[in-house]
């Protein structure tokens, strides 16, 4: 019987993570329910470009992500969304139009999920490309 496509989707991912968790508890390394993960990610953007990054949160808890570097100017500010992955595309949950180098988008999950976040360029400000730096720390 063939699936629909998106519940095929959703499956062959919940496969894949089973997949991971499972190598991770083989290798000793337990199953992470507590504390707190730290993940970087690194880019560039163009005028009026963006760029999004997935994360897979494993239980409720504090989400925070910050921009931790941008160049060649740290005096740019660019567009910061933090949300929840649909599958294809990053839904602004908690967003603002403008942050600088060092600001934070801070939220709360209630469970497990596939979040994302999403720099761009707002309102096509930018003149040149520039690349960032940003971090999330999440349960």
């Amino acid at each position: 019987v063939a699936l629909p496509p998106l519940i095929e989707f959703a499956a062959l991912n919940m496969v894949l993570m089973s997949e991971s968790m499972m190598a991770m508890i083989r290798s000793g390394a337990g199953w992470p329910v507590r504390g707190s993960v730290t993940e970087t990610f690194t880019g560039s953007i163009t005028p009026n470009g963006a760029a999004t990054h997935q994360f897979v949160v494993l239980a409720s808890g504090d989400v925070t992500a910050r921009i931790t570097e941008i160049t060649p100017d740290p005096a740019i500010t660019i567009g910061f969304v933090l949300g929840t992955w649909s599958g294809s595309s990053c839904q602004a949950v908690i967003f603002k139009e403008e942050v600088a180098q060092g600001e934070a988008l801070i939220g709360r999950v209630t469970g497990q999920g596939v979040l994302c976040v999403r720099v761009h360029d707002p309102n096509g400000k930018l003149t040149a490309p520039l690349n960032y730096s940003l971090s999330v720390e999440h349960p």
